[in-house]
């Protein structure tokens, strides 16, 4: 899916997020504790060293604009606010597979609705602009 030049960077980020994902799954699946302790530190890892940033980049540059889109854009953004915020919590929770599990399904749901429904809402508007008159 071709995407606005804003989005390339993190649409890319999305597809590492979805392989955390399904490692973490994998791990809760094979009930090996030992697996799934090296899941989670990786799961930490990543939110420190990539999805931070991510995030900040959403919420200090996509939020306000999602927001400023009529008709359910500022629901859109509550709803990455709120995706956000769980996906810090579970990671940060202890190693149990409850909690493994549920960052990788939130984290596969958070780069879904992002792909399907955030990211072209705010490429539908900026196409908009780019067709308004100078």
């Amino acid at each position: 899916m071709k995407r606005h030049d804003a989005l390339k960077e993190l649409s890319r980020e999305h597809h590492l997020g979805l392989m955390l994902a399904v490692n973490a799954l994998r791990a809760v699946e094979s009930g090996d504790a030992a697996r799934m302790e090296q899941m989670q530190a990786e799961c930490r890892q990543a939110l420190a060293r990539v999805w931070e940033p991510h995030f900040h980049v959403e919420e200090c540059d996509l939020l306000p604009l999602l927001q400023s889109i009529p008709d359910g854009g500022a629901d859109l953004a509550e709803r990455i606010a709120q995706d956000h915020a769980a996906l810090r919590s579970y990671a940060g929770a202890g190693n149990e597979a409850a909690a493994l599990q549920a960052f990788a399904r939130r984290m596969k749901e958070h780069i879904r609705f992002e792909e399907r429904e955030a990211f072209p809402a705010l490429e539908l508007r900026w196409a908009r602009d780019d067709e308004a008159p100078r």
